[in-house]
């Protein structure tokens, strides 16, 4: 159960080992459970989208986005109404993901070609926009291989305001 788990006790602080929230549909959420995050599909879920609904580039480029947030993580998460419960349900999975060498970056002005780059060709695993200092926002944890994180599990909840 959820409530024993012991959060940080097995997690390699040398790698940057973290877990992390990631925000999703209910069918989205099953299906990364079952086969792992897929690249491929970056810019499908929750990032910015063009005119005609197109795949939206997300600010830091093609990766699993992630936050140390829930509430950060729900922004991105669609409720599906789950009969059995009779209300309507959030998805938010709950990753294990190896940062790496991390790129920190503290501004929206990303290059984001030259940030590609930086990861696919040079010293890079992963970048963490820390916007928190300079915006009062919170930080995106972004990974770009697949092989980097996984869902340990897929919470479900109901929003109450």
């Amino acid at each position: 159960s959820l409530s024993s788990f012991e959060w940080d006790e097995k997690l390699d602080a040398a790698c940057n080992e973290w877990r992390l929230f990631h925000g999703t549909t209910h069918a989205a959420g099953h299906e990364i459970c079952n086969s792992n995050f897929q690249i491929s599909l970056v810019g499908t879920g929750g990032s910015r989208r063009g005119r005609r609904n197109e795949r939206g580039m997300p600010l830091y480029g093609s990766g699993i986005y992630a936050a140390e947030h829930v509430t950060k993580a729900d922004e991105y998460s669609e409720a599906v109404f789950d009969p059995e419960v009779g209300a309507e349900l959030h998805a938010v999975l709950i990753l294990r993901c190896v940062g790496g060498c991390v790129k920190v970056l503290q501004t929206r002005d990303v290059d984001t070609d030259q940030l590609q780059k930086d990861v696919h060709e040079g010293p890079y695993h992963s970048v963490v926009g820390d916007r928190i200092k300079k915006l009062r926002t919170y930080r995106d944890f972004v990974i770009y291989d697949e092989k980097q994180c996984f869902p340990e599990f897929m919470l479900m909840y109901e929003r109450r305001f």
